[in-house]
């Protein structure tokens, strides 16, 4: 940066959550908090990726601004969809953009084992309308996902599971975030 002023720099860490969880674990403190404080060339830029409920884990200083990241709009949709099924239709991606909310994750999960687009379509028809198979195996994938990464811990998890399983799907998240006790962005991220 110092060489090339007229470069910009950008250095990107992903999942620093998952770095401080683990630091604590050790009784150490995170090292994302010490890299906000370094003196930074003015063409350099620090970026640190968490989930929003576990920004407090950081201990970043007051100067550190965040930025939260939302899903994808209908045109960023249609372009995911079209990078795995290049003939992938407008209505195609507007009919995903709705299953998915656009969330990212939930697209490369549905388009990770599908053959189209309407594959993948067709697997989030199923699982946001008909409870079954397919939904049963995305959540077990995702619930061993997240017992795998340490994304929950096991009591969080354990209560999520059990409030899902008991209350109708169609719940307000604020709600099951009331009767969990978890954040709704910690359930968003599930």
């Amino acid at each position: 940066a110092l060489a090339h002023p007229a470069a910009l720099l950008t250095f990107i860490v992903d999942a620093v959550d998952n770095a401080a969880i683990a630091a604590a674990e050790f009784h150490e403190r995170t090292f994302i908090g010490d890299l906000f404080r370094e003196p930074w060339p003015a063409n350099a830029r620090l970026v640190a990726l968490c989930r929003p409920e576990r920004v407090e884990l950081l201990d970043l200083p007051s100067s550190v601004t965040p930025t939260p990241l939302t899903g994808f709009d209908k045109p960023e949709t249609l372009a995911h969809l079209r990078s795995r099924f290049v003939d992938a239709t407008e209505a195609q991606g507007v009919e995903l953009h709705t299953l998915s909310s656009g969330n990212p994750r939930v697209q490369a999960m549905t388009m990770e084992n599908a053959e189209s687009a309407s594959d993948a379509i067709a697997a989030l028809e199923i699982a946001t309308n008909r409870p079954g198979h397919a939904l049963d195996s995305l959540l077990a994938t995702q619930i061993q996902k997240v017992a795998d990464d340490g994304d929950l811990s096991p009591t969080a998890l354990n209560k999520l599971c059990q409030a899902m399983a008991m209350l109708h799907p169609t719940i307000p998240l604020d709600d099951l975030a009331s009767i969990t006790g978890l954040s709704p962005d910690a359930i968003r991220s599930f």
